[in-house]
């Protein structure tokens, strides 16, 4: 599917899409290679791709950004890993994988929001078309409501995943704002730059230091997990790089450029010894 070719003016109506997404379903998992179990999984009211966070909902505070514009933000949440049957991130660490699907969440005990993930992701790989429309009338919406209230809209599609959808819709999109977290270092380096209205931070993985800095020496904002809790102050600097509290707001194209966007530890303390390299050791390092 040529994404490029969508009409975002001449859309088609949600209802519409619905309705084919329904009747075509058990094809659409039969073509995406994810797990057959997501034939069960597609819920039987409301069928939307993107959704929202407690750390999105943050950008709704103008305060938290030096321009004064409160954000209205959505992501999207496929899948993470292979929770799907399909690998959502090529880069992704034994460390980061434990930590993002748990210990207990393997296929055959699935949450309500697990299962929310996987049928998004048979969607998106059984029908791209389908997918991709849905999304753009999502994303419409969203620009329009923004829009409404006085915010800046601003969407993640790589919520949970690592696929590199933002670059397909952002042209689309010249009033939306669009960011990224990504651990594949070339996609972050192609991008730098080359969309007005997408931004994306290179996540630091405890095995990619040297592309980090080489990708803030270039302009770019890189993330890394530490072990601060949520009351500790963050260092003024790390690595000799400036930081920024990434705590504050999940917006990456609100960074200054050349930052370390540092976050503290949202899990259990004991997960830290799961984590190894991937989240630096701050708090007794002096």
């Amino acid at each position: 599917m040529n994404i490029q070719n969508i009409d975002i003016n001449n859309l088609p109506s949600k209802a519409s899409v619905v309705r084919t997404i329904r009747e075509r379903w058990d094809d659409i998992v039969d073509a995406s290679g994810c797990t057959q179990d997501a034939k069960h999984f597609l819920p039987e009211k409301t069928i939307e791709i993107l959704g929202r966070s407690y750390k999105t909902e943050k950008g709704l505070d103008e305060q938290a950004f030096d321009d004064a514009v409160g954000r209205l933000t959505a992501v999207a949440y496929l899948a993470p890993a292979f929770l799907s049957g399909r690998e959502m991130c090529i880069e992704r660490t034994n460390e980061c994988t434990r930590l993002c699907l748990g210990r207990t969440s393997g296929r055959m005990v699935m949450t309500q929001v697990q299962e929310a993930m996987v049928w998004k992701t048979a969607l998106r790989f059984g029908a791209p078309d389908l997918y991709f429309t849905l999304l753009c009338i999502e994303i419409k919406a969203l620009v329009k409501k923004a829009k409404k209230l006085g915010l800046a809209p601003r969407v993640r599609l790589d919520g949970t995943s690592d696929l590199g959808d933002a670059e397909k819709l952002c042209t689309l999109f010249p009033d939306c704002g669009f960011y990224e977290y990504t651990k594949i270092a070339r996609r972050a380096h192609r991008w730098l730059d080359k969309h007005p209205n997408l931004r994306v931070a290179l996540s630091f993985t405890g095995y990619n230091k040297t592309e980090c800095i080489e990708y803030i020496n270039m302009g770019g904002v890189v993330a890394v997990a530490t072990d601060l809790t949520r009351h500790d102050a963050k260092p003024a600097t790390h690595w000799g790089i400036n930081v920024i509290d990434g705590d504050k707001h999940d917006d990456v194209s609100a960074d200054p450029r050349g930052s370390i966007r540092m976050l503290s530890w949202k899990g259990p303390r004991d997960g830290l010894d799961d984590a190894g390299v991937f989240a630096e050791r701050i708090r007794n390092a002096n």
